[in-house]
């Protein structure tokens, strides 16, 4: 994701309540983001609400296919994040 595309997501969030950016100590340049209570919420209730139907799809694949298909996903996330850039 383009250094401007992270900056306007992580501003909106912030603007929301839903996170908290604080300077680095370590780096001067970078920010340190976390999760508000009310981001966490949101993220608890954004899984609960995905739960219902990735559980829909297990039994299609069994349970070890969808466990061995994890590292697959990962791995093809960071080629295309790779390739974007």
């Amino acid at each position: 994701m383009p250094k401007t595309s992270m900056s306007h997501t992580l501003a909106g969030l912030e603007k929301r309540g839903l996170i908290e950016m604080v300077p680095n100590p370590q780096d001067g340049r970078g920010k340190l983001i976390y999760l508000t209570d009310a981001g966490r919420s949101l993220r608890s209730r954004a899984v609960e609400n995905i739960t219902a139907d990735v559980m829909k799809l297990i039994p299609q694949f069994g349970l070890e296919d969808a466990r061995s298909a994890l590292p697959i996903l990962r791995k093809l996330r960071v080629l295309l994040d790779e390739a974007r850039n």
